[in-house]
């Protein structure tokens, strides 16, 4: 069946070659293209875009859609695919022309189309990046670098984790600049408050964030579709004209508001004031029907700065098309900067240790070589005049707006007195900072918090008990104050849940894992210590006790050393800020923890519980302090499983259940050890109480019952009278002189 598949690439102008030419053509191709399918790859294909150069960057990108797949690009020259082409082989050209890469190394890129993440389409292009990747390297070129786009199909993803290759996803189109842009249009038009209507929820968190720096309230925020019918859109206009804000921020293409701007031209009773933001230039004719009365403003994208003649020249206003330019620019700055730093001058990179980041936004050194001085993106302002036409009314350059002859503040006296003194509340400004810190609306985060309050009330219940028993000056075996440190750590261990439960923000993604290792680092060391002593009781020809002093000092030691560490980490590393990925249902942040400062800050951690697993068999025969050696080792052995299982999760999982590994191994820390040692220790000291009142009965009640025994005996004993050591002597030799009984009495006993 392979063969008669492959016979299909054989034009049919060759139908009149020899039979033998024919067999010979179809095993090259048999032999070409077998390997790629007995993987179900698919048959290579060859690259849209192909620069040859030392460093080669690969992508697989979807070109206008899929149109270049089924059709020659020269059919449609003002396509997307001619665009993203052009743009990116002009990007290139100018950082070779420019020498941006040291050693004189020029710059290649091999981009294979998706065909719009058509099935095979997708292998094929796979097939032809995995077949580039195993050739060796030969001196003349090797790949830096793989880039796909934000939405790529999950093959690539697959594709890209399996090899040892650097790899990153274009960021997703997020119209930062257009939103700063609306934003400022608002301060210039004085407006404190907007409904806002976007596609997904990254939009509206986008703006919503922008728009609360200016301390403009966004009382409404409304996901939109151009699916809904038109009696849901009319339903969802009349609830905004109800909440009695008449501002309305669209953010969006245009197409995607085509039914909200028929309902608008239809119905004049919806009188808003319009601000739509779009990657495109809005067309004039939609907004025939709008009041002149109502100020429309539109924000749409000019051109990117990196390629702005050729742009300009060109007329390339595709958001999309600027964003490949700005990845390439952004890879190109990490591999030039990898270079700088690992490679030496006799030595070859070894570019599997490079890892790409695509929210490395920094392209400061790009820039300054191609001398390019201008912001990143040009955002063109339009307004509507009187004529009901729109204009172009000014710029906004990346930092501020510049308006062009037309005065777009308002007068005070035009503005409705009821609307201003209206008080409405914020989605996007919070009253006071805790309302910044939300639970995540995940099942397993209220297991964990659950059980974390469980047991902290359980510590509590314990810690009351001990001190009550102290303060009573009940006989309580040993000194209880490592015993009380030990339930305060375990508290402040369930306590170090809250970052990890929480949306995630700057503060939570700075504090979770210094902390964390510190609040380890202090249950250990505590443990360490107490393991210490316990084996030193259970070993023999041993001193059999360690003081406490000796103990708290090697507490101190232990715990001091973590200290050090973190304090160095939070110094000379750079903070930790979240980065934002895109969902299906929207956006969300996470924080972008590497694997090596994650080993750095836990690496004392693992060799404290390293030395509690060597320790604590030692403490098994060890029956001091109501048995606590062989339930420190059982402890120790159900932590080291626990960390074991919980690290190869954090792992081999997927990002989302990163935070559910971390929770987990923080709670069942020290849920294992208060099951194991503190809940079984505080029975035998109850018991212990228990007995130690009843055997203290048992012989009060006996020693009574000797005592009135006792009397009765002596009351009916006749003790004769002794005669002293210096009395006379006896007259009976060796023998005192009783009184003999008279007539035949007998004593009483």
């Amino acid at each position: 069946s392979r063969l008669c598949f492959v016979s299909l690439y054989i034009p049919e102008k060759m139908n009149s070659l020899p039979i033998l030419l024919k067999i010979c053509l179809r095993i090259v191709l048999i032999v070409t293209f077998l390997p790629g399918y007995s993987k179900g790859l698919g048959p290579p294909i060859v690259p849209a875009l192909d620069i040859d150069g030392h460093l080669l960057i690969a992508g697989i990108l979807s070109l206008n859609e899929g149109q270049y797949c089924r059709s020659s690009l020269d059919d449609n020259p003002l396509s997307d695919a001619n665009d993203i082409i052009y743009a990116l082989s002009r990007a290139v050209e100018k950082l070779n022309e420019v020498n941006f890469f040291p050693k004189e190394w020029k710059l290649g890129l091999k981009i294979w189309d998706d065909c719009f993440y058509e099935g095979n389409s997708v292998k094929a292009s796979i097939h032809a990046l995995s077949t580039l990747l195993e050739m060796p390297f030969n001196g003349s070129s090797t790949v830096a670098g793989i880039i796909s786009e934000a939405n790529s199909p999950e093959l690539i993803s697959k594709m890209a984790q399996s090899i040892n290759y650097p790899y990153m996803k274009m960021p997703p189109l997020a119209l930062h600049e257009e939103m700063t842009a609306g934003v400022q249009m608002l301060v210039i038009t004085k407006v404190d408050h907007v409904s806002v209507i976007a596609k997904n929820h990254y939009q509206l968190e986008i703006f919503g964030n922008s728009a609360r720096e200016e301390n403009i309230c966004v009382v409404n925020q409304i996901l939109f579709s151009s699916s809904r019918s038109a009696d849901d859109i009319l339903q969802s206009m009349k609830r905004l004209k109800k909440s009695g804000v008449k501002n309305m921020v669209a953010i969006g293409d245009q197409a995607d508001f085509e039914p909200l701007l028929a309902l608008q031209n239809k119905d004049s009773t919806f009188d808003f004031n319009w601000l739509f933001i779009s990657q495109a230039e809005l067309d004039s004719n939609a907004f025939t029907g709008f009041n002149t009365s109502n100020k429309l403003f539109g924000i749409y994208t000019m051109y990117n700065e990196e390629l702005d003649e050729d742009f300009e020249a060109r007329q390339i206003n595709n958001k999309r098309v600027q964003s490949m330019v700005r990845t390439v620019y952004s890879v190109s700055s990490q591999i030039k900067n990898f270079i700088k730093n690992n490679c030496d001058e006799d030595t070859k990179c070894n570019f599997s240790d490079l890892k790409l980041y695509s929210y490395e936004d920094d392209v400061s050194d790009v820039r300054k070589a191609l001398g390019l001085e201008r912001d990143d993106v040009s955002v063109a302002i339009t307004a509507q005049l009187n004529s009901g036409i729109l204009v172009d009314v000014g710029i906004f350059n990346g930092t501020h707006i510049e308006i062009r002859d037309f005065n777009l503040i308002e007068d005070d006296e035009d503005k409705d007195s009821s609307e201003t003194c209206k008080s409405y509340i914020c989605t996007n400004i919070e009253r006071s900072i805790l309302h910044s810190f939300h639970l995540k609306d995940e099942v397993w985060v209220y297991i964990v918090m659950t059980t974390s309050c469980i047991c902290v009330l359980i510590i509590v219940a314990i810690i009351v008990y001990i001190l009550c028993r102290v303060w009573e000056k009940d006989n309580v075996e040993g000194s209880q104050t490592f015993t009380l440190l030990t339930l305060f750590s375990v508290i402040v261990l369930y306590v170090t849940i809250i970052p990890y439960i929480m949306n995630v923000t700057e503060t939570t993604c700075y504090m979770r894992t210094p902390v964390t290792a510190i609040a380890f680092a202090f249950l250990f060391s505590l443990l360490a210590a107490r393991s210490i002593m316990l084996s030193t009781t259970a070993a023999e020809a041993s001193s059999g006790h360690i003081s406490g002093c000796v103990q708290g000092t090697l507490f101190l030691l232990m715990f001091g050393i973590q200290i050090a560490i973190t304090t160095s980490d939070i110094v000379y590393n750079e903070r930790l800020l979240p980065i934002k990925v895109m969902m299906d249902t929207g956006s969300k942040f996470v924080c972008h923890e590497k694997w090596l400062d994650l080993l750095i800050s836990y690496i004392y951690v693992l060799v404290l519980l390293f030395f509690l697993l060597l320790t604590t068999p030692f403490a098994v025969k060890s029956n001091r302090n109501y048995s606590e050696g062989p339930s420190f080792c059982l402890s120790a052995y159900l932590i080291t499983c626990l960390w074991l299982m919980c690290t190869c999760g954090y792992f081999l999982l997927k990002s989302d259940w990163k935070d559910f590994c971390v929770a987990l191994i923080i709670v069942g820390t020290g849920t294992t050890h208060l099951i194991t040692v503190f809940i079984p220790k505080t029975y035998m000291m109850a018991t212990s109480a228990a007995a130690d009142a009843v055997t203290l009965t048992i012989r009060q009640s006996n020693y009574e019952r000797s005592a009135m025994n006792g009397q009765r005996i002596y009351e009916t004993l006749q003790v004769p009278s002794i005669s002293s050591h210096y009395g006379p002597e006896p007259t009976r030799s060796g023998f005192s002189s009783f009184d003999e009984p008279k007539n035949n009495q007998k004593a009483e006993f």
